[in-house]
């Protein structure tokens, strides 16, 4: 099992108290048993800028797959508005550490390249999870 905190970043001002709901959804490729769903308010005091929100994952039982968990913010209150561009945050589930370095180094490998070759991105999108690459065509820009 493992945690992830995520930040929830205040920007143009800290005048008044906010608040915003923070919730996991059903769009990513982790069930329930991989992961911890969840869904509650985010209070930010009066000059406050940041807050943080941590998920729990649990241990995928596959070592070369990789699941995904969105936790999207929305329903702002006290004048506060939620930037839509910004308002989701991918989060990737790997099997251990180790599988997670080895897949980041060979995504980011790929990705470096000018052009990557179709039979590249296939491999890619095999080792990351073929699951994943089912929601987006675009691999190197939408993974990580």
């Amino acid at each position: 099992d493992d945690t992830v905190v995520l930040e929830i970043i205040r920007s143009g001002g800290t005048i008044g108290a906010v608040s915003v709901a923070v919730g996991t959804t059903l769009t990513g490729t982790a069930s329930s048993s991989e992961v911890d769903h969840f869904n509650r308010t985010v209070f930010l005091q009066s000059g406050q800028d940041r807050q943080t929100v941590t998920l729990s994952t649990h241990a995928l039982t596959n070592p070369l797959v990789s699941k995904t968990v969105v936790v999207a913010i929305s329903s702002p209150t006290g004048g506060a508005l939620v930037n839509t561009s910004a308002s989701e945050s991918e989060v990737t589930i790997y099997a251990t550490p180790f599988t997670a370095e080895v897949l980041s180094r060979v995504q980011g490998a790929v990705c470096s390249l000018q052009a990557p070759t179709a039979a590249a991105t296939r491999t890619l999108v095999q080792l990351l999870d073929s699951q994943l690459y089912k929601r987006s065509s675009t691999v190197c820009s939408q993974l990580f």
